[in-house]
C-alpha cells in the first residue's frame, strides 16, 4: 500500500540517499527537513519533496522519484500534496527552480518567470543564491 506522509528524523538518510541517486543538491535539506514529505510503498521510499517556507511564499525543492517508481504518478502525488500543505500554511505563492522538469510543472499551472521579477524572501534561499544561482528555470504559481 502506498502512503504519503510528512517526514520524521528517521527518514533523513533515506531522503538523502534518494536525492543523491538523482543527483540533486543536499544543501539546505537539513535546515528545511521538517517541511519534507515522502511516499513509501511497503518499506521502500518511492519519492520525496520539500518546501522552504519564506512567508508568505514557499520554494518547492528536492522533488525526487526513485528510478523504479517513475511514470507511476508519484511525482503528481508529491506536488499535489505539497500544494495542499502550503495552503494549510496559508502561503500565497509557490516558486521552484528546475532545469529538467519545466513541462511537468506547467501541467500544475506553474509559469516561467524572470528571476529579477520576484520580490520574495525566497531570494535568500540557498537554492536560489548558491545551488541554482546561475541555472535553472524559475517558475511560480499562486495557490
Amino acid at each position: 500500500m502506498r502512503i504519503i506522509r510528512q517526514v520524521t528524523d528517521e527518514d533523513y538518510s533515506d531522503v538523502v540517499n534518494l536525492l543523491e541517486m538523482n543527483n540533486l543538491p543536499l544543501e539546505g535539506v537539513k535546515e528545511h527537513f521538517k517541511h519534507f514529505f515522502i511516499i513509501k510503498e511497503n518499506l521502500e521510499i518511492l519519492g520525496c519533496i520539500g518546501l522552504e517556507v519564506y512567508e508568505p511564499d514557499g520554494l518547492i525543492r528536492s522533488v525526487s522519484v526513485s528510478k523504479n517508481a517513475q511514470k507511476q504518478g508519484v511525482g503528481h502525488e508529491l506536488v499535489t500534496n505539497i500544494e495542499k500543505y502550503a495552503s494549510k500554511l496559508k502561503l500565497i505563492d509557490l516558486y521552484l527552480l528546475t532545469d529538467s522538469a519545466p513541462d511537468f510543472f506547467k501541467k500544475f499551472g506553474y509559469n516561467i518567470i524572470e528571476r529579477d521579477s520576484i520580490v520574495s524572501g525566497i531570494t535568500n534561499s540557498i537554492e536560489f543564491t548558491q545551488v541554482c544561482a546561475d541555472k535553472g528555470v524559475l517558475m511560480k504559481k499562486r495557490i
